[in-house]
């Protein structure tokens, strides 16, 4: 029997409902072995109306009107108290999220991402693989969620020397940020959102997933892209041929 090689990749649903829906329907189809997901899989602050949907709290809740009848109103956030019900609205739609993904009852490892704010809790088939290594027989995962835009010089030194711990010929490697120069948008706007020390590995991985950029979705070596909201695409990757393709 043909060994299967075939895996699912998306990244950067920002909390779309239908692109987890296309990427569950995928998966759970006898073709792919695992799915994996590249990070922002929301955004960090919902809409005061879903806020209000999903919690139940009131426009009060959220915001506070300072200004006089005189005076143009402006509405402020209240502070802690509003943040309080966004976390709570975030949790409730990150099990929705989840109770899709369950449906494909393939194992689907995840990063987060720089608009990911709250974390997910893990369960047996939804793992988390920041600054992780899971091995897979021939081939290992390993991930790392963050971009230029969280850590500084010195974090990123470590974080460079944890990846080289655990990166080697055979890993499957996702980030949500491209490395410097692939897929990220230096070529193209002559301006980059990639990460320098992605580059700077001790070991090429034998693939590398990544996220970040929308509007560059697609495969360069073998850094593949698999951005989702430009092209309402999911990536499948047969691993054996490092090969790549857009399917809905």
């Amino acid at each position: 029997m043909k060994k299967n090689n075939n895996i699912l990749f998306t990244s950067d649903i920002h909390g779309k409902i239908e692109g987890f829906k296309q990427f569950t329907k995928l998966l759970k189809g006898k073709k792919y072995k695992f799915g994996i997901l590249g990070g922002d899989l929301l955004d960090e602050w919902l809409s005061d109306e879903l806020v209000m949907q999903l919690t139940g709290c009131t426009n009060d809740d959220l915001l506070e009107e300072i200004g006089s009848e005189d005076e143009d109103i402006i509405d402020l956030w209240h502070g802690n108290k509003a943040i309080e019900f966004q976390d709570k609205a975030i949790k409730i739609k990150i099990e929705e999220i989840q109770k899709i993904l369950r449906q494909a009852h393939k194992p689907v490892y995840f990063i987060l991402g720089n608009h990911d704010r709250v974390e997910w809790v893990e369960t047996n088939r939804i793992v988390n693989i920041h600054l992780k290594r899971v091995d897979m027989g021939e081939y290992n995962l390993v991930g790392y969620r963050w971009t230029k835009l969280e850590r500084n010089s010195k974090e990123l030194s470590e974080d460079l020397e944890k990846l080289n711990s655990l990166i080697d010929e055979h890993t499957i490697f996702v980030s949500h940020s491209p490395p410097t120069g692939k897929l990220d948008g230096l070529v193209e706007w002559g301006t980059g959102y990639g990460l320098e020390i992605l580059n700077m590995l001790d070991v090429k991985p034998y693939l590398h997933l990544v996220g970040h950029v929308h509007s560059l979705t697609g495969q360069k070596y073998n850094v593949i892209n698999g951005a989702w909201p430009h092209c309402r695409k999911i990536t499948a990757i047969d691993v054996a041929t490092r090969t790549s393709l857009l399917i809905k």
